[in-house]
């Protein structure tokens, strides 16, 4: 279930909105005048759209910088075995969950969690401990490697619109 609305104007003819003393197209202040949920109000060139910079005028879609660093620092913590090679089948799912967010911007970087899911399958009880063997962490680390050199793609093709 979604309860958003994006939209796109070449030209947009601004209206000004007095509930937030603001000036919006007006295709968004009739939206509003249905339906008001201020904090969900954006509008501009670029947007941040569940945690994903979008750019319409780059054609690109990207992860902040402080996310990717936050993410590859997560899988470093979580890789790290030298106390331990096993983690609670829960901090992997979650883990993977977080890296599949990161999938929407790093589409060929999919491959990485093949091994971890291979690790996981018919596996149903969170607090079992899963063995970290050396393809989980290798793949995990080459997928940690390519967030931080990637900032990321230039997904639309750039076309003229009618």
């Amino acid at each position: 279930y979604m309860d958003d609305a994006f939209g796109y104007e070449m030209d947009p003819q601004l209206e000004f909105y007095s509930p937030y003393n603001k000036s919006y197209p007006k295709k968004q202040v009739a939206l509003l005048r249905l339906w008001d949920n201020a904090r969900k109000q954006e509008f501009g060139q670029s947007l941040v759209i569940i945690g994903f910079h979008v750019d319409p005028r780059c054609m690109s879609i990207s992860i902040p910088q402080s996310a990717c660093q936050e993410l590859v620092d997560v899988i470093a913590t979580f890789i790290d075995s030298s106390m331990d090679h096993r983690r609670p089948l829960k901090k992997l799912q979650q883990l993977l969950g977080w890296a599949n967010w990161a999938l929407n911007v790093f589409p060929l970087l999919r491959p990485a969690l093949q091994s971890s899911y291979d690790k996981i399958a018919g596996k149903h009880i969170p607090d079992a401990k899963i063995y970290l063997n050396r393809s989980v962490i290798r793949d995990l680390e080459w997928l940690a490697t390519h967030v931080r050199l990637n900032h990321g793609l230039h997904y639309f093709r750039d076309v003229k619109w009618d």
